[in-house]
């Protein structure tokens, strides 16, 4: 008990923390319930339980949901439960049965941690699930954020066993006469965690390393180590690196990402990820090598698709990491007598008719046009292959994709910029230049004003 209340006030829990604790029923569990009830009073503690029923070991499922029911009613706990179709799951996303109960699992604890303000949600994990997940980790070729294991924290979720072994929850569940379920599941070696816990540990620890779940628990400490300091030395590169950070959208200077060692440059490409919200896993290792030679070469507008929404390309502005995912309508249509303004994307515009020249605007936001040349049928939309344009003051036509390349708009931004059309052809091409052919001239009887806003609540 004071190995475990010693862990707790080592910076785990704070006095009179709101806890979740996720209990399956099993053994691991409720030893982590029953300490926590123990020092519920010294640390002031406000605890509740959460289980989820993965919907695939039937009547024995049910009996764990029930004993963990029964468990936080004779304790007064407040009881959280989900039912989930972890088999379904994994066939619609095509994921392993264990991957797809354990991203159920963790979206019901987020959302639990959510809807009931609670702190913290403490799981629990020991030190033999550690030596287990070194080793996976290690099987599947992982660097050091997947050989440090698991952490005794992270985000809102604590391990506050991960220090003891499981014969020691064994032997305190013995002596409180603690019931608990035997999940059978634990032993069907088809699972890779099972064959590593039944079949590989042991014979390491027969013909190895009689202390080897010690030994992984250590090495998972050294690499927990090295991946803080990896992951400062990223922030502290992308500080000095970063020249444009938006919701959707990170630019690094590139000059000064090569001068970097390649992994603090890997450390640099996973931060941008995680701040765009792609999961670190989009980055594997053949990723990394092929976005390193991409950026090396230094090609203007090759890029690279980590997703099928998130690209990072090599452009005049550097290095670009972005979500091309288009929140953006790619057309729409109005008409002029109908209203004054219209939203298009985090853009706004707003048009009037005047009769008399104000004196023509330096911004680039606004533009004016003959109303008679621009008829009341136009569109807004976004950059097409093979549009063109008759440029205000250029003799002749020119494709709009040539004309992005004069004024050195990066490629990544080209599908950004809004673009106004009529019956006869591209008016303006939004913030950069008109079409000739609707300026405004001495035989113009009314103008036609068009002014384009970012709206603020938009990055």
């Amino acid at each position: 008990m004071q190995k475990f209340l010693s862990t707790l006030k080592a910076g785990l829990l704070d006095t009179g923390s709101r806890l979740l604790v996720a209990v399956s029923g099993g053994l691991d569990s409720m030893v982590l319930l029953h300490l926590l009830l123990e020092v519920r009073d010294t640390l002031q503690l406000e605890l509740a339980t959460v289980h989820v029923h993965h919907g695939i070991r039937g009547e024995a499922a049910d009996q764990d949901e029930r004993l963990v029911r029964d468990a936080a009613k004779a304790y007064g706990l407040p009881y959280y439960c989900i039912h989930v179709d972890a088999v379904g799951h994994a066939q619609k996303y095509k994921l392993s049965l264990e991957e797809s109960a354990r991203v159920l699992r963790y979206g019901y604890f987020e959302e639990v941690l959510d809807e009931t303000g609670f702190d913290l949600l403490a799981m629990a994990h020991t030190a033999d699930d550690q030596a287990e997940t070194v080793i996976d980790h290690f099987l599947r070729g992982s660097g050091s954020a997947g050989l440090r294991g698991i952490p005794v924290q992270r985000g809102r979720f604590v391990r506050p066993l991960l220090s003891f072994r499981r014969t020691e929850l064994e032997q305190l569940a013995r002596h409180v006469d603690l019931s608990f379920r035997e999940d059978a599941s634990n032993q069907d070696i088809r699972f890779t965690r099972n064959r590593i816990r039944h079949e590989l540990l042991p014979y390491l620890k027969d013909h190895f390393n009689p202390n080897i779940t010690a030994a992984l628990n250590r090495s998972a400490s050294v690499f927990g180590e090295v991946e803080t300091f990896l992951r400062q030395c990223a922030i502290d590169a992308f500080k000095s690196l970063v020249s444009l950070q938006k919701k959707n959208e990170i630019i690094l200077e590139i000059d000064g990402f090569l001068e970097y060692n390649t992994v603090v440059q890997k450390y640099v490409l996973l931060l941008c990820c995680e701040q765009l919200g792609m999961s670190r896993s989009s980055l594997d290792y053949d990723s990394h090598r092929n976005i390193l030679q991409l950026i090396r070469r230094r090609r203007i507008g090759t890029r690279f698709d980590v997703t099928q929404r998130f690209c990072i390309q090599v452009d005049h502005d550097g290095i670009v990491i972005y979500d091309r995912h288009q929140k953006t309508p790619p057309e729409v249509s109005i008409n002029l007598s109908e209203k004054s303004t219209f939203r298009f994307g985090e853009y706004e515009f707003r048009w009037a008719e005047l009769q008399d020249c104000p004196g023509f605007s330096r911004s680039r936001d606004i533009e004016y046009f003959d109303r008679d040349e621009v008829g009341d049928c136009l569109k807004i939309r976004l950059f097409y292959p093979g549009a063109f344009f008759y440029p205000l003051n250029f003799r002749g036509k020119k494709k709009v994709s040539d004309f992005f390349s004069d004024c050195k708009v990066p490629l990544h931004a080209r599908m950004e910029i809004p673009i106004l059309e009529s019956n006869r052809g591209i008016l303006w091409i939004c913030g950069y230049r008109m079409d000739d052919r609707f300026k405004v001239t001495d035989k113009t009887r009314t103008l036609l004003k068009v002014e384009i806003r970012k709206r603020a609540n938009d990055d």
